[in-house]
């Protein structure tokens, strides 16, 4: 039996689809409409010695894969698999056991994820794990949280094409409710993350996470006792455009003119 997803998909300022369709007739359709591709295969990418392993982003001309993957110890590891290289092990950041990569740049030399555990699956070890950003040259490296937090645990998920702005999300550390998610950017390694829109909402339940990025626009999700998909221009305190809630955006063109993601 064929499996059914509810998968949004929005143009800013414009128009918006809602389409039903089973998983194998979206990827059918869609990969033989690029390219003039008449045909497609499957490429298993392996695990660094376990039994597990996820892929979440692939770079432009899909030579470079990053995600996770268990290792022989049977932690979670960020990896980089490249065509005719095979999986890497893009290591650690100090002080933690795993590490989980999300997304990679066009040319698939800049990678970025969070690091924490490796025990349990990344939803339930990023709020003690930190972002960081991983290059051939400097290896994995950590970000840095808010200075307004007391800790430095953040999380990033997208990394723009070129690879010079990361989105994710950072510990506020309100000062009359407990700590909570806040959407931020970072313009690169060493810098200090933003957020991406301002403190007018106070609530506790009141959280953002961004997802992904084009380099100007930013789309991830923001809820007061729910979650809404929505969009900022990358810029710090920006205004939030709501495109659909309940809801998530997970992805944005390089245009900036269609955003997909998740009616819930």
């Amino acid at each position: 039996m064929s499996r059914e997803r509810k998968v949004q998909i929005t143009r800013r300022a414009m128009h918006r689809w809602q389409i039903w369709c089973p998983w194998i007739a979206v990827i059918g359709i869609g990969l033989g409409t690029l390219g003039g591709l008449n045909a497609q295969s499957l490429t298993w990418l392996g695990t660094l010695g376990g039994n597990e392993s996820d892929a979440w982003g692939v770079s432009a001309n899909g030579m470079v894969v990053v995600g996770s993957a268990k290792n022989s110890s049977g932690y979670w590891r960020a990896f980089r698999w490249v065509r005719g290289q095979g999986i890497g092990d893009l290591g650690t950041l100090t002080g933690y056991s795993g590490s989980y990569a999300y997304s990679v740049s066009l040319d698939g030399t800049k990678v970025v994820g969070g690091s924490s555990g490796g025990v349990l699956p990344p939803e339930a070890e990023m709020y003690v794990g930190q972002a960081f950003y991983w290059t051939q040259a400097t290896g994995m490296q950590p970000l840095s949280g808010l200075v307004e937090s007391s800790n430095n645990t953040c999380w990033a998920y997208g990394i723009s094409p070129d690879g010079t702005t990361i989105v994710g999300w950072a510990i506020y550390s309100h000062p009359t409710y407990p700590p909570i998610r806040r959407a931020v950017f970072w313009n690169g390694l060493g810098s200090s993350p933003c957020m991406l829109e301002s403190l007018s909402f106070p609530s506790q339940a009141h959280e953002s996470s961004a997802f992904a990025t084009n380099g100007t626009i930013t789309v991830g999700w923001a809820g007061q006792a729910y979650q809404g998909a929505c969009l900022w221009n990358t810029s710090c305190f920006t205004s939030r455009t709501d495109i659909g809630s309940p809801g998530i955006a997970y992805g944005v063109s390089l245009n900036g003119e269609v955003v997909v993601g998740q009616n819930r």
